[in-house]
């Protein structure tokens, strides 16, 4: 008597990676399937991985990760398995000792989004990132910020969480130099006057973003009010408002499309003249579905 009719392994392996790629969160309990199936999806499951220390992320489409769990797994996983899975890293963690073992263990990462804590020992590791979102003081702590720093020289796409008042355009300047920097975004309207600074010397830089966490007035100028008139007609700057901001990572990381894509698209638009050219913001960015809306900051 034959057996149940059985998928080619290729093509069942296949159709499992997926419907994981479509639902990460539900990624966990496709691998209580199979053993086979287990040793695919497992990779896939650390590809893109959420680290938090205290309270859990909530309402995220990913699958998330206690940083003490994830510490005990880098201790009894093989060397190799978080180097050659993990390529996003979201981490949350006030320990610094705990930052050097995960970023150590996740050596071969392109993405990284850190916390505001001290993140000191990620300028002692040999990364090559293309992506970073931080706080740049939390990495230099008290020395001044060094863009010639090796740590710099591959990223593309840099979000900067820092707040200050020293919008001295020169020890910003250095960011012009990097050599494959092309995407830049500052959290704060306060930056406008340092773009403009930076923007009419930086021919290679594709956009600059000022992202928001809320919408603003609709009939705020909001150039006019930081003394910026002239940004008004600078294709490249965009102000953005991105309501679900961690969804937003996630979303990036795992299909591209995110703030990033967004402003790309508008900044086309606004060059070919589909839309005014002197339009230059996107209000509310809330790419999060209903169980994925998140605050823009984590701490």
């Amino acid at each position: 008597m034959p057996g149940p009719p059985a998928l080619p392994i290729e093509l069942e392996r296949t159709i499992f990676e997926i419907a994981a790629v479509s639902w990460p969160r539900l990624v966990p309990k496709f691998m209580l399937v199979a053993w086979r199936v287990k040793t695919w999806l497992e990779l896939l499951l650390y590809r893109t991985l959420l680290v938090y220390e205290g309270e859990q992320f909530d309402r995220i489409s990913h699958p998330s990760i206690e940083c003490g769990t994830l510490t005990a797994l880098i201790h009894a996983k093989p060397p190799e398995f978080f180097r050659d899975s993990v390529r996003n890293l979201w981490l949350v963690t006030a320990s610094d000792s705990k930052h050097a073992t995960t970023l150590g263990a996740c050596s071969a990462i392109e993405n990284l989004w850190l916390g505001a804590h001290s993140s000191s020992s990620l300028l002692d590791l040999d990364l090559r990132l293309k992506r970073l979102q931080c706080t740049l003081q939390s990495i230099f702590g008290h020395s001044a910020i060094n863009f010639t720093h090796p740590f710099f020289s591959s990223i593309t796409h840099l979000e900067i969480f820092d707040v200050t008042t020293d919008m001295e355009v020169e020890p910003w300047s250095a960011l012009t130099s990097l050599p494959h920097l092309t995407h830049l975004a500052f959290n704060s309207a306060n930056y406008l006057p340092l773009c403009l600074a930076l923007l009419s010397r930086w021919d290679t830089l594709r956009a600059l973003v000022i992202l928001l966490a809320g919408n603003i007035d609709p009939g705020e100028k909001i150039m006019e009010s930081y003394g910026v008139p002239e940004l008004i007609q600078e294709p490249r700057l965009v102000v953005v408002v991105c309501v679900g901001y961690r969804e937003d990572w996630v979303k990036g990381a795992v299909t591209g499309h995110d703030y990033w894509s967004q402003a790309e698209d508008f900044i086309s638009k606004r060059k070919s003249r589909e839309i005014d050219p002197l339009e230059y913001y996107i209000p509310e960015i809330d790419e999060a579905d209903d169980d994925g809306e998140e605050d823009s900051e984590d701490e």
